[in-house]
């Protein structure tokens, strides 16, 4: 016969089971996810009109996933994909939709197992990406230029990257690094540079059009003679010897000069000796990271329309997406308030938004703030419920449909 004590121990764990570690969870990035997740869909009138547009958007993210090779387009999809899931949830109460229900499909995208095996077949489908692209280049200073840039643009998104993926494809390009070292080092050969005065170092006058420079020191870094050959072969460069030995070379807003400048900077931007001199002016490097990081991909993916929106949900009428008004977070027609069947446009406090968020970037060669307010006056200062509606159905059901 069992004890009592066995008895009402089996008692006490069927009744309060011993409590397990929550999961831990994947949170998408707030401005990625987008605020129209609060869209209220409270009637089957509202359910079926958006739910195509839900599903649409969810299967061109989901295909994006699977074949996309860019970072940024991978990364943002990810978490727009669980969005579209969650509003597509929203509409089930009304809609019906065929396999797997999409608040299982959302739950699914959240864990943080899915999550990795998703980001790894990424990784290993950018792999071959580096490895495509560099086979198709015959000289190992266009090698060694595309490699870093690839390394430049994944790394640029290592916060979406758990430790262990990290570590793993900086092993990968460190390893193709090393293996393009001899190749690349055998090619470098330096020529006597003429001895130049320490006040023509120093831009003295601001230059007519957009330019940055980059001068740096001699340094111990094993990436020495890789900022040697890139300082050379700058489109303009310029040797100090007298007191100290400073390398100085500069650069204009050409995609092609500052992709060249990235890859310098990308070397000796830890470097003590290392400093910046934009339009003639020292400048920070937390300022200049900024710039390096939007104009960088504007450079990259060569579309004109890149600062119109990078994505389609940073769609914007003023050039600058930066400004974070855009289209899925904080579209512009969003800036006002209603009277009656109108909704008036605030203006003003558009400007002053504008203002504000686009301070860090006034500097980048791709910003006209003149230009921005120019556009932002060529804006209508009323629209009419129907038109917001007919623009963006989303939207006006999250304002306007209680």
């Amino acid at each position: 016969m069992a004890s009592t004590k066995n008895i009402f121990s089996a008692m006490r764990e069927k009744l309060f089971p011993a409590q397990t570690d929550p999961q831990p969870t994947y949170i998408p990035h707030p401005q990625w996810y987008g605020s129209d997740i609060r869209t209220p869909i409270q009637n089957a009138t509202q359910a079926q009109s958006l739910a195509p547009q839900f599903l649409r958007q969810a299967q061109d993210s989901a295909t994006l996933l699977n074949e996309t090779t860019s970072p940024r387009v991978f990364f943002e999809r990810y978490d727009f994909l669980i969005s579209r899931l969650d509003l597509l949830s929203k509409c089930s109460r009304w809609v019906r939709f065929s396999g797997t229900p999409p608040h299982l499909e959302a739950r699914s995208l959240r864990t943080i197992e899915k999550r990795n095996a998703v980001v790894d077949d990424f990784l290993e489908r950018y792999k071959e990406h580096v490895h495509t692209k560099l086979s198709t280049l015959k000289t190992a200073k266009g090698k060694k230029s595309n490699l870093e840039k690839l390394r430049t643009e994944l790394f640029g998104f290592e916060d979406c990257l758990s430790p262990q993926q990290a570590q793993k494809m900086r092993d990968f390009f460190d390893n193709l690094s090393s293996t393009l070292d001899n190749e690349f080092s055998s090619n470098i050969s330096f020529q006597d540079t003429k001895k130049r005065q320490p006040d023509e170092m120093v831009v003295s006058k601001v230059p007519s059009k957009w330019e940055v420079s980059l001068s740096f020191g001699p340094s111990r870094s094993p990436a020495f003679h890789q900022a040697l050959y890139l300082w050379e072969h700058a489109p303009r460069h310029i040797l100090l010897q007298e007191p100290t030995t400073i390398y100085q070379c500069f650069f204009s807003a050409d995609p092609a000069e500052f992709l060249a400048y990235l890859q310098l900077y990308d070397i000796i931007k830890d470097w003590k000796t290392t400093s910046i001199i934009l339009n003639g002016k020292l400048i920070d490097r937390k300022t200049m990271a900024k710039i390096n990081y939007c104009y960088g991909d504007k450079c990259r993916c060569g579309k004109k329309q890149y600062c119109f929106g990078a994505s389609d949900y940073s769609k914007n009428p003023f050039g600058c997406h930066r400004l974070q008004i855009e289209s899925y977070s904080n579209p512009w027609y969003s800036f006002g308030h209603r009277e009656g069947n109108r909704f008036i446009i605030n203006k003003r406090l558009l400007k002053e938004t504008i203002e504000e968020n686009s301070t860090e970037y006034r500097l980048c060669p791709a910003f006209d703030l003149e230009r921005v307010l120019k556009r932002l006056d060529e804006l209508p200062n009323v629209l009419s419920l129907h038109e917001i509606e007919k623009m963006d159905p989303v939207f006006y059901y999250s304002k306007f449909g209680n």
